[in-house]
């Protein structure tokens, strides 16, 4: 086409030509920086997990109080199945097709936020299968107005890293409620999980590594 515009010597339709393809050049050249950029913060989590896996042991065993910084999500939020042995996976695709609808840009791990009673998702009970549950991921780069962004604020919590499938995560949740009674900690009765390592990387259930985060109370989320 723009040899036609050249034999044509049609200057202001030259430039407009060329004015379009720079800007679709320019696009394409963002959209492979953002897949680059993804790429790199993904190889950077599997291989921090790889060496803690390997050389620190002991840090799987920690359990501390942190202040964990404000950070923009995009999420939803509503009440649906929270169960350990279905691992969200409708409720992550579902984020991720709202995340590419709006072209936002994500970074880091799936989280998922359980509003209450984050025990009851390691429950077999017919009334425990369901409950408030926001899935979320840290967005770095806006497009638009998106409905579905928002800032979780600043909060302290408990916090403790879990290795292993989600379905026994039970004992390591008891054992942070414990530290946090032995150290005259009241908590807030939510939780936040960060899925540093997990189903969607690897499909060996030793491998998971998950953050927990239990907040302090009248912190919330």
């Amino acid at each position: 086409s723009i040899g036609s515009l050249l034999n044509a010597r049609d200057l202001s339709s030259l430039r407009e030509e060329l004015e379009r393809r720079l800007a679709v050049a320019r696009s394409e050249l963002e959209q492979s920086q953002r897949r680059y950029d993804r790429t790199v913060e993904v190889l950077l989590r599997v291989m921090r997990a790889t060496e803690q896996r390997t050389t620190v042991p002991d840090e799987d065993r920690r359990i501390s109080v942190i202040d964990v910084p404000p950070c923009t999500v995009a999420y939803t939020r509503y009440v649906s199945s929270w169960n350990a042995k279905k691992l969200f996976i409708r409720r992550r695709a579902e984020l991720y097709k709202i995340a590419a609808h709006y072209e936002l840009q994500v970074s880091g791990a799936n989280m998922a936020i359980f509003h209450s009673g984050y025990l009851k998702q390691f429950s077999d009970a017919p009334g425990d299968e369901k409950g408030d549950l926001e899935i979320c991921i840290r967005v770095v780069a806006l497009s638009g107005n998106c409905p579905a962004v928002r800032t979780i604020p600043a909060f302290r919590a408990v916090t403790a890293l879990y290795r292993g499938d989600y379905r026994a995560m039970k004992p390591r949740y008891l054992e942070m409620e414990r530290w946090a009674a032995a150290h005259s900690i009241a908590l807030a009765g939510s939780s936040l999980e960060e899925y540093l390592v997990g189903a969607s990387m690897t499909g060996q259930h030793e491998d998971y590594l998950t953050r927990l985060y239990l907040p302090l109370a009248g912190c919330g989320l």
